[in-house]
């Protein structure tokens, strides 16, 4: 039989254990993500599964498995090429998702609303994952939908290898992905826009990148054409920060570059590495500068290598990344797909992710958090690393960490909450929280479980995080501990917490 208690104001009963309760050796809040691929459907949807009703399922399904795991984000790729998982007047559908570029998915329905409803749900982080330059993953444009840039706009293109992409020294290039951002922003409300490591193209053998003639005919005073080539990148940075700071200030922009900035044998300032293709002389991407001058919200370095590591460390990179001089966060990219399926006996070691994870929180004042590559790896659970997460690193929910150079949008919290005990679990329930004085509501409710342990002790977790409309939730793995109370903080989009 369910019991009725009435808990006015909660807060106050909370107050009395602040002094004693224990201390927790995972971090407050740490970023907990995980990239969900679509290219080439490597992660979702399921390849040939073309109907929208199944691909709901599918997805729910990943997001369930990830929450279990104690993630806390997703970055989904929405755009993997010239083609894209959103309703647009810019480009197609992507084939990934119907089976044919350009063709709407079936049933009708909006993929990208229907991720971010359904990341909501859960309190999950939604990055919107871009390829700002890449059109074409190989030379075949047969299946290519007529309204693709590359029929609209053949002088932009350039073919690298198997490739095609947008030649990013065309200042109209620049211009036209910051315009497919304005428009990601003006229909949906995403967390965070997220670029990958693909600026310019890796480099091919015995294959020079063609841009001789954009080179002389927009060179301007640029004598130099590498460092031409980093400006332009750089342009593209700041453009986009520059337009999503206009938007709304509370969106997040991030890169997630390849590992190593620069070697140590090129530039004293660089990594001790010996890495083939170091972002800034390979792709022209200065990811130091675009931390230093503040150009990002964070960086997650693709650090895909294990710890001793000779040509590329994994503990002498993230060293190196967590002594930037930023204020900005840094996530480390770390390789989930690598165990048992390398070279590098190192990834056939149980141990090797959670030592990583261990050894980023070490830098816990810079290094604030994993992304992990990717999702469909990370869910068949290679060497127990997700039984790890689960039962030690990631035991524990956390939100997302404060980025204290973004607003704060700080609502109240509930001061009436009735709980409802049973030996099967506790139901919370609490009512609307008030508005401020400048009329903020919570965008999200977190629940917070406090119980009295031994010696008095007082334990207190995260146990969900809620929309602003469900002000409810039952605590089924509570029913047979007798002191216990809870917690309901009101939270904005970025997860500040409500400080009454």
């Amino acid at each position: 039989m369910l019991k009725n208690y009435l808990i006015l104001p909660l807060l106050v009963l909370i107050s009395f254990f602040n002094q004693s309760i224990a201390q927790e050796e995972v971090p407050k809040r740490e970023l907990r993500g995980v990239w969900i691929a679509t290219v080439l459907n490597i992660d979702w949807p399921e390849n040939g599964d073309y109907n929208s009703k199944k691909q709901k399922v599918a997805f729910t399904k990943i997001l369930d498995q990830h929450l279990e795991q104690g993630l806390n984000a997703v970055f989904v790729q929405i755009r993997p090429n010239a083609n894209v998982f959103y309703k647009s007047k810019m480009e197609p559908w992507s084939e990934w998702l119907s089976g044919e570029q350009g063709k709407k998915p079936r049933p009708g329905y909006d993929p990208l609303k229907f991720m971010l409803e359904e990341c909501r749900k859960r309190g999950l982080e939604f990055h919107a994952w871009i390829n700002p330059y890449r059109v074409l993953t190989n030379k075949n444009t047969e299946n290519i939908d007529k309204d693709n840039i590359i029929y609209k706009k053949p002088d932009w293109i350039v073919t690298h290898g198997n490739v095609k992409m947008l030649n990013p020294g065309i200042p109209e290039v620049q211009q036209y992905i910051v315009d497919i951002i304005e428009e990601i922003l003006d229909r949906y409300e995403v967390d965070g826009i997220h670029f990958d490591d693909y600026f310019y193209p890796y480099p091919r053998k015995n294959e020079l990148f063609p841009d001789e003639e954009t080179f002389a005919k927009f060179k301007g005073n640029f004598s130099d054409k590498a460092e031409w080539r980093r400006n332009n990148v750089n342009n593209l940075i700041k453009d986009v920060y520059a337009l999503i700071n206009k938007k709304d200030q509370r969106v997040k922009f991030g890169v997630s570059p390849f590992g190593v900035w620069r070697n140590v044998a090129s530039d004293s300032l660089g990594s001790n590495t010996t890495a083939g293709a170091p972002s800034y002389d390979s792709l022209y991407a200065d990811t130091k500068v675009w931390l230093e001058k503040g150009w990002v919200d964070y960086m997650a370095p693709q650090i895909y290598w294990a710890k001793g590591f000779k040509p590329a460390a994994y503990d002498t990179l993230v060293n190196w990344w967590a002594n930037l001089d930023t204020d900005r966060h840094i996530y480390i990219g770390q390789g989930i797909y690598k165990i048992n399926n390398n070279y590098d006996s190192a990834w056939f070691q149980p141990n090797e992710i959670p030592d990583q994870i261990r050894y980023n929180r070490s830098f816990s004042t810079k290094v604030q958090g994993s992304i992990f590559f990717n999702s469909s790896s990370l869910n068949k659970n290679p060497n127990h690393v997700v039984d790890s997460l689960e039962t030690d690193l990631y035991s524990a929910r956390v939100l997302p960490p404060e980025m204290p150079w973004k607003p704060k949008d700080l609502p109240n919290s509930p001061h009436q909450v009735i709980l409802k005990k049973s030996d099967g679990g506790n139901l919370i329930k609490w009512k609307k929280s008030a508005k401020t004085s400048a009329g903020i509501k919570p965008y999200y409710y977190a629940v917070y479980r406090i119980e009295i342990l031994d010696e008095g002790k007082v334990s207190k977790n995260l146990i969900a995080v809620l929309p602003e409309k469900q002000r409810k939730y039952y605590d089924k793995k509570s029913g047979n501990i007798h002191f216990i109370s809870y917690q309901i903080v009101g939270l904005d989009k970025l997860f500040n917490e409500a400080k009454n």
